[in-house]
């Protein structure tokens, strides 16, 4: 399930989420609390936390505008992109060997 505005406004130090784009998974750990802005010139309403890749610990700043989220980051609850291998389903984070 992708994660709304008010779901990824939510999350909390330490939770795990899965950014998913172009056919890759990326396992990511929370390491701020996300904070909220408001942006006059686009009279949005942000986002903005820090997280770490959970298999590398390559760290990730991201940004979310709300009403903008179809431009992503795409944030959800689980791997998007699987895939079969020896009949069995699986699915390849970013940053595995």
């Amino acid at each position: 399930m992708q994660y709304d505005f008010e779901a990824l406004q939510a999350l909390c130090v330490e939770q795990e989420f899965y950014e998913c784009e172009m056919g890759v998974n990326i396992k990511a750990r929370v390491i701020t609390a996300p904070v909220l802005s408001f942006d006059k010139g686009l009279g949005k309403h942000q986002l903005r936390w820090e997280a770490v890749n959970a298999v590398n610990l390559t760290p990730i700043s991201y940004l979310v505008t709300k009403g903008m989220m179809h431009y992503g980051p795409f944030i959800y609850t689980e791997p998007q992109y699987i895939k079969v291998r020896g009949g069995e389903l699986t699915y390849d984070l970013l940053g595995e060997k």
